[in-house]
């Protein structure tokens, strides 16, 4: 259940370990393998998932339904709107159950890293004798380093910046949903009413732009 080597090796941050030849022919056969394929996969389902959202964008209404009489006039979304809407919220929430299998999984690996290397300093403690010293001392702190290991996944500063992104695209989701119930009414419509209701409008285009772009900015 441990790490590999390319693990090993990220997680040293030492740079110089990558220039070793061995290294580098793994890296080079992991990459020819299964690295440039996963890639491209993963850089083309990230493009329609962008392309969706910001066609979604494109085609959301800026403000509410024109006011005529006291109510909304017949507020239509059309099928170009209900097909990107669809394949935007199934990207999204596809992507958010990966991020959370990613973090499940390296917790799991962790932990069962953890567990492994307590079994083996416990083992030493147990087998060596006599101890040293020294030697206890090395077991000891091998043994504190084992239990406060914690898992790296937020240790990647991408992975907190997904997380926001995906909260700030989750609230605006919420919006959305709210805005495209509010113009579907057929009661009469208070100025009041009308004024919430541009607002809300007017912060779901905010708070789509706001995530659309950070989203863009990942691909730069």
């Amino acid at each position: 259940y441990g790490f590999s080597v390319l693990d090993e090796v990220s997680k040293s941050g030492d740079l110089n370990l990558v220039q070793n030849p061995a290294i580098k022919a793994l890296i080079s056969t992991k990459w020819k393998q299964f690295g440039q394929r996963a890639v491209i996969k993963e850089i083309g389902l990230y493009l329609i998932y962008l392309i969706s959202w910001s066609l979604l964008m494109i085609l959301t209404p800026l403000k509410p339904p024109v006011h005529q009489n006291g109510r909304y006039e017949n507020y239509e979304r059309g099928s170009r709107r209900i097909i990107t809407e669809t394949v935007a919220y199934m990207f999204y929430i596809g992507f958010v159950l990966e991020e959370i299998g990613e973090l499940r999984s390296g917790q799991i690996q962790q932990r069962r890293w953890k567990n492994m290397r307590i079994g083996q300093v416990e083992s030493d403690l147990k087998a060596v004798r006599p101890l040293s010293s020294m030697d206890r001392a090395f077991l000891n702190s091998e043994m504190d380093k084992a239990v406060k290991e914690k898992s790296q996944y937020f240790g990647d500063y991408w992975n907190i910046f997904d997380w926001i992104v995906y909260s700030l695209q989750f609230v605006g989701i919420v919006v959305y949903l709210i805005c495209e119930v509010s113009a579907t009414q057929t009661d009469p419509v208070s100025a009041e009413k009308l004024a919430d209701d541009t607002t809300m409008f007017r912060r779901r285009s905010q708070l789509m732009a706001s995530a659309i772009l950070l989203s863009w900015f990942k691909v730069f």
